[in-house]
């Protein structure tokens, strides 16, 4: 055991060092050459990294499970040390009473260690081929109590027999499905331990006969049990099928209105809750289940990485069109403050006595005004959700120009640059960068 653990502890160190580095490593190097693909094939490497990274991960619990599973077994072997002797450990002052309570809680506590010792190694997916657990409880029990406080074969056999004649549970419903593979599981794990318990009281001729007898019956109980259990099995893997497929259409839906909260909430609802069912559905499987299950796994698998992928771009794709609507909406709140100043210069130069100044100023904000042009060009064409907002200062724009020009300037005298009346107005460069950026 110990040198099992060693091997163990070491590969469990690679795996979170070395092999998490290589990882990330790949991870980044797949990222940084990503223009270099089509966006399909991109996403088919980065789904198969996806699920390398997520057997390593697994395999990776499967080794502490065993490190855990291990280190319990070497409790429960301690634990069962036959050179305990409880009337050492009471003191003088205990009575009779309190010796057997002692005796009782020792029983007990070992009893845990073995159930807690039996359900690790279901989910270590391995044993130790010459640790007996259920002799070592009864040789524990016997040194403290005797054979007398011991079953007999027949209360075993009786207790036995009406477990494995009673009903094995069934549904429905689909959502009850993990839960009635749970409970055949369960079941499984009470009768196989009551068999184990007759198997080894069986000690005379008529004893084993009736043993096997009673074997038959739970060889039968098993292949129902096992009919059952991949009945519900496949039902509950093409439930899942169907909801994914439903799922992947809404978080389609969503993604194609841009609904990026609605997109968040079923991220984080719905579709958590469907990953969390198949990771449920794999972790209750024991090892010849898994492997049978394995294409069927795969495949959800695959499924899930790739509607992660499109939904995660989409969040990503979504904020930062966010933030660029949030960007136009001051760039236009500028663009809207920068007009309404010059309308008011425009007004107030009109309101000037005729004369050379007048045309000075006129000629400057006409300058002005035609330096935008182009800016105001860009605006026509922007496809936005405030597009009549955007339509509306254009007409605004194209307000100003006309009553410019009813004053007859000739726009080829017009200076390359000029001063603005208008007071802390954006620039043209500051106005023009955000639609660059469109």
């Amino acid at each position: 055991i110990p040198k099992v653990s060693d091997e163990l502890e070491t590969l469990v160190v690679r795996c979170d060092s070395e092999w998490e580095n290589d990882a990330l490593r790949l991870r980044a190097d797949l990222l940084a050459i990503s223009g270099s693909f089509f966006q399909l094939e991109f996403d088919r490497i980065n789904e198969k990294l996806n699920l390398l990274t997520f057997e390593k991960e697994k395999l990776r619990d499967l080794m502490r499970i065993r490190l855990k599973y291990l280190d319990a077994a070497r409790d429960f072997i301690t634990s069962t040390d036959s050179s305990i002797d409880v009337t050492q450990m009471a003191t003088p002052s205990d009575r009779h009473p309190d010796v057997e309570n002692l005796t009782k809680d020792l029983c007990k506590n070992l009893e845990e260690k073995a159930e807690r010792l039996r359900q690790l190694q279901d989910q270590a997916e391995m044993a130790i081929s010459d640790l007996a657990i259920s002799q070592l409880l009864k040789k524990f029990r016997r040194q403290l109590v005797g054979i007398a406080d011991e079953n007999t074969f027949d209360d075993a056999a009786r207790n036995f027999e009406s477990l494995i004649t009673d009903e094995l549970p069934t549904a429905d419903d689909p959502l009850q499905f993990l839960r009635i593979i749970l409970q055949l599981k369960k079941l499984e794990e009470i009768e196989s331990k009551a068999f184990e318990e007759v198997n080894e009281l069986a000690s005379t001729d008529h004893e084993k006969a009736e043993r096997d007898r009673l074997a038959a019956l739970y060889a039968s109980r098993q292949e129902q049990r096992k009919r059952l259990t991949l009945e519900y099995m496949y039902s509950y893997h093409d439930y899942l099928n169907a909801l994914f497929h439903r799922h992947e259409d809404r978080a389609v839906q969503l993604i194609n209105n841009r609904a990026l909260e609605e997109l968040q909430t079923f991220n984080d609802g719905e579709w958590k809750q469907w990953k969390e069912a198949v990771g449920e559905l794999e972790s209750v499987l024991d090892a010849s289940m898994r492997v049978r299950f394995r294409p069927e796994f795969a495949d959800l698998q695959r499924k899930a990485f790739s509607l992660d992928s499109k939904i995660a771009r989409s969040i990503a794709s979504s904020t930062k069109y966010r933030r660029h609507e949030e960007k136009l909406a001051l760039k236009l709140a500028q663009f809207e403050a920068w007009l309404k100043a010059m309308e008011d210069d425009v007004t107030m130069v009109e309101s000037m006595p005729a004369g050379e100044e007048q045309t000075i100023r006129l000629v400057q904000l006409l300058s002005s005004c035609m330096s935008h042009q182009r800016l105001v060009g860009k605006l026509e064409r922007l496809n936005v959700q405030n597009r009549d907002h955007v339509v509306q200062l254009c007409q605004r724009y194209y307000a100003i120009m006309s009553r410019l020009r009813r004053h007859n300037i000739e726009e080829g005298s017009l200076p390359l640059h000029v001063r603005t009346l208008v007071q802390a107005a954006p620039t043209q460069s500051q106005v023009k960068f955000l639609f660059r950026e469109q």
